[in-house]
């Protein structure tokens, strides 16, 4: 996790269950306004989907992602936005 090291009101919050079955609520932060994409991505590196791109205001933010036919294993939230990233680590437990 990288978060001790951007500016305050931009992050992801730890993901809520993790582990989880079959849904996670995901809460994050903008600094601004402005383009942000949020992703999820294998440990491998692979982006297995992209989960917003879209346009959004400063402040808190939530999603919730139905793992679907996702297999279990560890995986990686990411959200960028204005040339910042934050990461979290999400584990699916079938």
């Amino acid at each position: 996790d990288n978060d001790a090291l951007q500016p305050t009101g931009f992050g992801l919050d730890d993901p809520v269950p993790n582990p989880f079955n079959s849904r996670v609520r995901i809460d994050y932060s903008l600094s601004r306004s402005g383009r942000m994409c949020l992703s999820l991505w294998d440990v491998n590196g692979r982006l297995v989907r992209e989960l917003l791109r879209t346009s959004a205001g400063g402040g808190g933010h939530s999603l919730t992602l139905n793992a679907g036919l996702l297999p279990s294993g560890l995986y990686i939230i990411r959200l960028e936005a204005a040339g910042l990233s934050s990461q979290k680590k999400l584990i699916l437990l079938r």
